[in-house]
């Protein structure tokens, strides 16, 4: 996948490395974690040890308990958050304050805040690109929601010498796949242009539940989706 990470990101981050976990601290973790000891044994995150404005995860900074499917094994109650910025799903070590990357290849699914996630591998032509999606709706057709921070460097008009501002702005995307084909959905228009053939239920539908494109779009989508997916099938 296209990597996010801007030229003068890299400037800034390239001289800072991670923190090395001591061969004696993993061995304590292994033989007190048992067989769970596997999850824990990825690589540390890239630190960002500079000031900006938002965040680089899915929602904030905080750390949610949750589900874990991880190499055909379920984990619970695992602490993680999704960094948005590099694609990289962080996962705390219980019992401190490191975090690891779990391996993408043994991510199948995750969950938590009673929003799933998946790891999808792009598999299919025309598909969205491999990465970590949040699942909304899977039956005959699938929706999923691609969530990027993309960094940013700007000077303000009236700075000071020297001044910068550094911050992680919000890209959503939404992805269907239905008929066979991926689609990208942004409005009403694509979704009616999809399902042609309901076309008529659809815009009845839309205009008797009251839904809003431009201030409620997410949820738009998603109700519609479903209302598709349902009809197209009775």
């Amino acid at each position: 996948m296209k990597t996010l990470l801007s030229t003068t990101l890299l400037l800034v981050l390239l001289p800072v490395y991670a923190i090395s976990q001591s061969v004696d601290y993993y061995k304590a973790f292994s033989e007190k974690a048992g067989e769970n000891s596997v999850l824990y044994r990825g690589r540390a995150p890239l630190p960002y040890h500079f000031n900006f404005e938002g965040t680089q995860y899915v929602f904030d900074e905080k750390f949610r308990k949750g589900e874990l499917l991880y190499n055909s094994k379920r984990y619970f109650d695992v602490e993680m958050n999704l960094n948005c910025h590099l694609d990289e799903l962080v996962i705390k070590i219980p019992g401190t304050i490191s975090t690891v990357i779990p391996n993408k290849n043994f991510v199948k699914s995750f969950s938590f805040d009673g929003k799933l996630f998946i790891y999808y591998r792009g598999v299919s032509k025309g598909s969205p690109e491999k990465g970590y999606y949040q699942l909304l709706h899977s039956q005959t057709d699938t929706l999923i929601k691609k969530v990027k921070k993309r960094y940013v460097e700007e000077i303000p008009k009236h700075a000071t010498s020297g001044s910068l501002r550094r911050m992680f702005n919000t890209d959503v995307t939404y992805h269907l796949f239905s008929a066979g084909k991926w689609y990208t959905v942004k409005s009403r228009r694509d979704i009616l242009k999809i399902y042609q053939s309901e076309r008529r239920a659809i815009s009845r539908f839309i205009r008797e539940s009251r839904l809003n494109f431009i201030t409620d779009r997410e949820n738009s989508i998603v109700q519609v989706v479903k209302f598709a997916d349902k009809t197209s099938n009775l």
